[in-house]
């Protein structure tokens, strides 16, 4: 077979795509088609924050549908999505009510039930799983439901992580991949299995789907999706199905290296060969997560596009004529020593302008004017807190990396990568603009046996543009 054609369902927090990659076995070359875009809201009602799982699941099949028409022949779908939520799955196979947002306050009403549960403290816990245990940890949402939501909690049959609840939708077969659980803190970082003791305790050792090795088959579509889409027995493969994971999987080198997966949220950090979990890596804030192939992603949170994101719309709805190429433009040519501090900025502002405006005054600077100058405030503001979050997490492992690759749509912010660079003073790789859709077409290759593990990133190199830059 000299073609084969597979399907990433790759479902952000507020939007979805249906990626197809076509991958050329006899030129080595992987070619990519976005066939569906889709939007998605919360359903907020007076009893929390939920996700609208029928309208996601409704476009993948429609995502299928518009394949069908086009006439492509399926060899395999894969469905990445963001972490730590969840869904049950009755008795009857029926799902069981709506899945709550991690968003929802009720998170952070019982944070510390879960501790007091286990006997141990949050750093405890994270010796032993590798995650920073937080407020929307899947664990503390989980025995959340045990003690004051019973009836749901006890008529469930599995609890499933969202892209498995879709996989679970299209193929009626539970199950999970290794990247969900570990970066919730339920997974032994020494084993790399689900950790039963927890489980147990938390009262989901009967409950939790079975583990399935990335980059294997681990379902096939069901009659459903035949008579919906016209699709009969797709196998379905599994991936990295946590969307950062799925995204640094995607970047095409096989040593340790520093990466940014940069977008409306940034998360940034390393892969290593070997487990970092220590005192200092929990007092900075950083989790170290196992890769769907074994290695190890060392990573935390920072500040992201969200900001400019939300100006931009404010900009756009006032009538002025703002682009990004264009505020990237002007940044490159235009310095300043502006800058402010992400946390001096309220995130759920209507007005992100006058709140960017209000944290530069803050620090001491006049106010930027104009929608270019507040760009490049932001640009500079977004590189400092980027670098030296890098820069500390060197430091605290005491080892330097000299390759970092910033992958993701804010790969093409190039105003704010280029300081990246200068003040990291690292070798850059940009490129990859949608590397979660990619780490998961990947990965269904590995599953069909189109390619090998080791190919994979000889094949992302020859058929994808990763631009490379050095700092001065």
């Amino acid at each position: 077979m000299s073609e084969y054609v597979v399907l990433a369902l790759d479902i952000g927090a507020s939007n979805g795509r249906g990626v197809l990659g076509f991958y050329d076995a006899d030129k080595k070359l992987l070619k990519t088609r976005e066939v569906h875009r889709f939007f998605h809201r919360h359903v907020r009602t007076d009893t929390g924050i939920y996700w609208d799982y029928v309208t996601i699941y409704n476009n993948m099949l429609e995502a299928l549908r518009i394949c069908r028409k086009q006439g492509v022949k399926l060899d395999c779908i894969a469905i990445d999505t963001w972490a730590q939520d969840y869904a049950y799955i009755g008795k009857g196979g029926e799902v069981l009510g709506l899945p709550r947002c991690y968003r929802d306050p009720v998170n952070t009403t019982h944070g510390d039930d879960l501790e007091r549960l286990l006997g141990k403290t949050k750093e405890e816990l994270y010796m032993h799983s590798g995650a920073k245990i937080g407020n929307i940890m899947t664990g503390r949402q989980l025995y959340h439901d045990r003690q004051y939501l019973p009836e749901l909690f006890d008529g469930a049959k599995y609890w499933v992580y969202m892209p498995y609840l879709f996989v679970y939708l299209l193929s009626g077969t539970a199950g999970c991949d290794v990247t969900l659980p570990s970066i919730a803190g339920l997974l032994n970082i020494a084993t790399g299995e689900l950790c039963a003791e927890h489980a147990e305790k938390i009262g989901i050792a009967d409950k939790t789907p079975p583990l399935f090795k990335n980059g294997t088959v681990m379902a096939h579509t069901g009659k459903t999706v035949l008579e919906m889409t016209g699709y009969d027995a797709v196998p379905i493969a599994c991936i990295d199905a946590h969307d950062t994971s799925s995204a640094v999987s995607a970047i095409p080198d096989a040593d340790e290296f520093m990466w940014i997966s940069s977008g409306t949220s940034n998360m940034l950090g390393t892969i290593t060969k070997e487990a970092h979990v220590n005192k200092a890596l929990y007092d900075i804030g950083y989790h170290t997560a196992v890769q769907g192939d074994g290695r190890y992603c060392v990573m935390c949170g920072v500040a992201g596009m969200y900001y400019i994101q939300q100006c931009m719309n404010r900009w756009q709805d006032e009538g002025k004529n703002v682009s990004y190429e264009g505020m990237t433009a002007y940044a490159l040519e235009h310095e300043s020593d502006v800058w402010f501090r992400f946390e001096d900025v309220p995130s759920g502002v209507a007005d992100m302008p006058s709140a960017l405006r209000a944290a530069c005054e803050k620090n001491g600077f006049a106010a930027p004017e104009t929608p270019e100058d507040l760009y490049v405030a932001f640009a500079n503001s977004l590189a400092r807190g980027t670098a030296e979050k890098l820069l500390e997490l060197e430091a605290v492992m005491g080892k330097t990396f000299d390759k970092l690759y910033v992958v993701g749509g804010g790969s093409k912010a190039l105003a704010v990568n280029k300081q990246v660079a200068e003040r990291t003073g690292k070798e850059l790789y940009v490129g990859l603009s949608e590397a979660s859709s990619l780490g998961n077409l990947l990965a269904q290759l590995i599953a069909i046996g189109a390619i090998r593990r080791e190919e994979a990133a000889d094949i992302t190199r020859r058929s994808f543009e990763i631009n490379r830059f050095f700092a001065k």
